[in-house]
């Protein structure tokens, strides 16, 4: 299903509220299953379903809690929706940090993408950062549509790949890399 760019243009970026907490986590197993099973790393579409699946429902429960928590209570973190009608079609998260600012997600379901909606989110965390730190974020090895996305706004591939070890159940890890965005740097050093 692809929307057409008249239609996302009109899709509001909204503050999340609690009550999204829930349909940011099935947006997110959505867009993994869809981006991240890779043959050539050896990452299939069962390994990525595991990682969604909880060993009970209280433990299901006590993830969105822990999301809605977040969203009420984690002033150093801000989370946006976008919602076509009721539905949560996407979402971004974005964290200040004390030397360094991290765009920590943004998902937007498949058929809502390339329309403006991630540039719209990106616009937001980055007006919501200021000026004064640099900008990191973390992003699949292998999603060259998500590096050059990042690249047009400025990020710029540091070299660093990230691991996150456990972060399947079956161990297999999932290559990213970081990219910077050095806001900030020549207005410090203006001031030297």
């Amino acid at each position: 299903m692809n929307i057409e760019k008249e239609k996302l243009r009109k899709i509001p970026i909204l503050d999340a509220t609690p009550e999204d907490a829930e349909a940011i986590g099935d947006v997110t197993q959505i867009v993994w299953l869809a981006t991240y099973p890779n043959p050539t790393e050896g990452i299939t579409e069962e390994d990525i379903r595991a990682k969604f699946t909880f060993a009970s429902l209280e433990d299901a429960k006590k993830s969105i809690e822990e999301r809605v928590t977040r969203i009420k209570t984690d002033s150093s973190r801000h989370y946006w929706v976008a919602k076509d009608g009721n539905n949560v079609v996407g979402y971004c998260v974005a964290q200040k940090g004390k030397d360094t600012n991290v765009l920590q997600a943004m998902n937007l379901l498949p058929g809502y993408q390339g329309g403006g909606l991630g540039s719209r989110f990106m616009r937001q965390a980055l007006d919501w950062f200021g000026d004064s730190l640099p900008v990191s974020l973390r992003v699949l090895a292998y999603n060259k549509n998500a590096i050059g996305f990042y690249q047009k706004f400025g990020f710029e591939l540091t070299g660093k790949k990230v691991e996150v070890s456990n972060e399947l159940p079956n161990g297999k890890v999932i290559p990213r890399v970081e990219m910077v965005k050095n806001k900030g740097v020549f207005s410090t050093l203006r001031v030297l």
